[in-house]
């Protein structure tokens, strides 16, 4: 996969949260994810956003209740103490911040963009035989992670 369409979803998770959320976090290292792993039992909340065109694929935000409940208490300015259907929409606007920011520094081309769909990490469905991107992160108040899956020009 090449990192010109994976750089851009990193950058913009960090302008998003950092700068107009004012929710810092620490990157891990980034892997390829294994098919065996589960993350349903370490995140509550996913938001999930389909790309197609000149790449296609999923770019996928999955949060712990701690870190969701910052980023959502960040967003509104309010405190935030349970997930509910307001945080379930706050949670859906945070990612299409984050892969609408990331869209402009894109290699050229088409790129379509589904709105965001949040669900349990459980339920997700993944492309098949397209290698996911894991990138880990810590916000202090709970974990979140990256993944990115797009089948892209170099790969075809």
């Amino acid at each position: 996969m090449n990192v010109a369409y994976i750089n851009p979803f990193i950058t913009s998770a960090r302008n998003v949260f950092e700068t107009m959320i004012k929710v810092p976090f620490t990157l891990g290292r980034p892997y390829l994810k294994k098919g065996d792993e589960r993350l349903y039992k370490l995140f509550r909340l996913s938001t999930v956003m389909e790309l197609s065109g000149t790449v296609n694929g999923v770019v996928v935000l999955h949060l712990t209740e701690g870190a969701a409940l910052a980023l959502v208490s960040g967003l509104t300015s309010i405190p935030t103490l349970k997930i509910d259907d307001d945080v379930l929409d706050a949670v859906g606007e945070i990612g299409n911040m984050v892969i609408g920011t990331a869209r402009k520094d894109l290699p050229p081309g088409e790129h379509k963009i589904s709105m965001p769909k949040v669900m349990r990490p459980g339920d997700l469905a993944y492309p098949p035989g397209v290698p996911i991107i894991m990138i880990p992160a810590d916000t202090g108040a709970g974990r979140f992670l990256l993944e990115i899956g797009l089948r892209t020009p170099a790969a075809a």
